[in-house]
């Protein structure tokens, strides 16, 4: 493959992307345990793919690093510097010297449940602006010099960003699973303390609201958040392909489940056919992105080697896109709320 410095540069943004994603390894149990050296190398990674010489930091240095004034006087972050905090609030959680999320203890790479949901809306958001970032790269070369920019390369690309939206939605539909038993254990707990601390049965007052307890709100809102990360991936895709675009339709459909529509009658059964729906789409896209991620580092490693050491990267050649985590934000306002119609499926099953 012949290698330019513009792809030379999207690379190394590419690179952080692919360890954004790969932290979702850490979403999905593991008995034997998560390997601590993938885990430090991943940390070095991005602690490199970060500093002052990297491709990422010049294109944020481009679009604007600080602070400046909105139209109320008050400071916000410049576009450049809202890419570049989003990333470090990821590493600062997952990879960062005193993390929340993963931690090293005795030795052990050990995981902490209970910020799977919003760092999961962090991995999104920073993926997706990472996508936008190299496909502006991408774009830009492609229209003003596409000569220069290798089908390979470009296939690579689209390959990975189709690979790391499937195992986001797959995670998606996992946590969506565990979300959905805590609501219903929650629910049928709240149901119970209730019937034993009243004379009335809360489920035949009409103006009863299971939210109306604070666990299961929460829980609620965590389902509610959930449904949306799935409305933004899949709003977001740039897949024009059936079968992705079908799985995405199918998803959506057995989702409206969990608030009963159609009401599920076997939940293991519906709960495994829902987590595995992207499992074939995960397969056949990391089979392409192997050979292709080689050949392209290979080139890259290979051009690097023939430059003068301490050869600065290609600068960016466009302005940040405006995607970040401000979209999903939006995405989650919007999106469709898990309980109250919730309710009636388990008011069901503890009626029976």
């Amino acid at each position: 493959m012949k290698v330019t410095n513009q792809e030379r540069f999207a690379f190394g943004i590419l690179e952080i992307a692919m360890v954004v994603r790969d932290t979702l390894e850490y979403f999905v149990p593991n008995e034997k345990g998560y390997d601590l050296n993938r885990y430090e190398s991943r940390k070095v990674i991005l602690k490199n793919l970060t500093s002052e010489r990297s491709p990422l930091y010049a294109f944020a240095s481009q679009n604007g690093l600080g602070t400046e004034k909105d139209d109320k006087g008050n400071d916000v972050p410049r576009r450049g510097q809202r890419v570049l905090n989003s990333l470090n609030d990821l590493i600062s959680t997952a990879y960062g010297e005193d993390p929340r999320f993963i931690r090293v203890i005795d030795g052990k790479v050990t995981v902490d449940p209970s910020y799977f949901v919003p760092v999961l809306e962090q991995i999104i958001g920073v993926r997706e602006t990472l996508n936008d970032i190299i496909n502006v790269v991408l774009t830009s070369l492609k229209n003003s010099h596409p000569e220069e920019l290798d089908p390979v390369f470009e296939e690579l690309i689209a390959a990975e960003q189709r690979l790391s939206r499937a195992i986001e939605l797959r995670i998606t539909a996992m946590q969506l699973n565990t979300t959905f038993l805590r609501f219903q254990n929650d629910v049928r707990r709240y149901i119970n303390d209730l019937r034993t601390s009243t004379t009335t049965d809360p489920t035949k007052d009409p103006d009863f609201k299971v939210t109306n307890d604070p666990t299961v709100a929460y829980d609620n809102a965590e389902m509610g958040k959930l449904f949306g990360y799935m409305n933004f991936l899949i709003a977001h895709s740039k897949e024009t392909d059936d079968e992705f675009k079908n799985t995405c339709e199918t998803m959506r459909t057995k989702a409206r489940s969990f608030i009963g529509d159609p009401r599920i009658t076997d939940l293991n059964a519906f709960m495994h056919e829902f987590a595995g729906l992207f499992i074939p789409l995960i397969r056949s896209a990391s089979q392409k992105v192997t050979p292709l991620f080689q050949e392209v580092f290979t080139s890259i490693r290979d051009y690097e080697q023939n430059l003068h050491q301490g050869a600065p990267a290609a600068q960016p050649v466009a302005e940040t896109p405006h995607t970040d985590v401000d979209k999903l934000s939006e995405a989650l306002a919007s999106s469709t709320p898990a309980a109250d119609e919730n309710v009636h499926q388990t008011e069901d099953a503890e009626t029976k």
